[in-house]
Order: structure tokens, then C-alpha cells, then sequence
């Protein structure tokens, strides 16, 4: 009977021990899983923020971009108007030139007009002197 009590305490005791092994197992799986809960959700809210801040990021890019193209558009447009500028200056600028080319030719002429009518009026005083 001792030996049945024995064994039978053995296996109590045994049981026991594989009950309190399972316990802790438990307990370390629970715990993991927590764990693990816990890391899920806090990378959950992480990823959430994260794609709140890239669809930020984009709109704040699409605003940019669309801020870009619009200047892009007024430099095209100065751009063009500053040609344009250029172009009228440059044919008033031309036009100034030819007429002082003018002028001077026809100062030059009418300077050498001067000096033929001065000769030839020098001419006709020296020839009626003369007569």
C-alpha cells in the first residue's frame, strides 16, 4: 500500500510539476502574445501616421508642383515680352542709326553745297573785279 501511495504521490507530484510547467508555459505564451498585440498596435498606429503624413507630403507636393508650373508659365511670359521689348528696341535703335546717317549725309552735302556756292560766288567776285 505504500508502494500505491507512493506511486501514487510520484504521480501527483509529477503531475503537479507538468501542471505548473504548463502554467508557466502559459503564462510566457500569454505574455509573448501581449507582446506581440502590443507591438502590432503600436506599428499599426505607426503606419497610420505615416500614411497621414505621405498623403500630407503628396498634397503638399501637388502644391508645389502646381506653384511651379504656374511661374514656369509667367517666366515663359516675360520671357516672350522681354523678346518683344528687345525687338521694338532694337528696330528703334536701328532706325535711330539711319536716320544720323542720314543727317550726317546730308550735312555733308549741304556743306559741300555751301562751299561750291561759297566758290563759285568767290569766283564771281574775283571775275567782276576782274572785268
Amino acid at each position: 500500500m505504500q508502494n500505491v501511495e507512493k506511486k501514487t504521490n510520484y504521480g501527483f507530484l509529477e503531475s503537479k510539476d507538468k501542471l505548473e510547467s504548463l502554467q508557466s508555459t502559459i503564462a510566457l505564451k500569454k505574455s509573448k502574445c501581449e507582446e506581440e498585440l502590443y507591438t502590432k498596435t503600436t506599428l499599426s498606429c505607426l503606419i497610420t501616421k505615416m500614411k497621414e503624413e505621405i498623403l500630407i507630403l503628396k498634397k503638399n507636393i501637388l502644391e508645389h508642383t502646381q506653384i511651379t508650373e504656374k511661374h514656369k508659365k509667367e517666366l515663359e511670359f516675360q520671357t516672350f515680352k522681354k523678346n518683344e521689348i528687345k525687338e521694338k528696341w532694337n528696330k528703334l535703335h536701328s532706325s535711330m542709326e539711319n536716320m544720323e546717317q542720314k543727317n550726317l549725309l546730308n550735312k555733308k552735302e549741304n556743306d559741300n553745297l555751301v562751299k561750291y556756292y561759297g566758290t563759285v560766288l568767290d569766283q564771281k567776285k574775283c571775275f567782276q573785279m576782274l572785268v
